[in-house]
């Protein structure tokens, strides 16, 4: 499967949404905590731990609201992953290429 590919501009702040899926088939997210693992060009951790928030867990919706110098186009391209877990068990979406975020000017 090909990675999500998602453009955004330097300073970007705003909510972007994302449906996580297994397998092809929405994933329900009641009762999951969910966390950004953000990762810059170089493999360097960006905190996106609390930039994350469940906009409807039965349609396995989240969005990511990233603060003003998360995304720079030095730091281009990042990596992400969510992290879901409940329970003590972790999944993560997606499981195959993480989602590409490329930064521009």
């Amino acid at each position: 499967m090909d990675p999500l590919e998602v453009g955004l501009v330097e300073g970007w702040n705003g909510p972007v949404e994302f449906r996580l899926r297994t397998e092809g088939t929405v994933h329900d997210l009641t009762g999951y905590t969910v966390i950004g693992e953000l990762y810059d060009r170089n493999g360097s951790i960006i905190s996106a731990t609390d930039d994350v928030a469940i906009v409807s867990a039965t349609a396995g919706r989240v969005k990511l609201t990233p603060d003003t110098g998360d995304f720079s186009v030095s730091g281009s391209p990042y990596s992400l992953r969510f992290r879901a877990t409940l329970g003590g068990e972790a999944v993560f979406f997606p499981s195959e290429a993480a989602i590409c975020i490329t930064v521009r000017r």
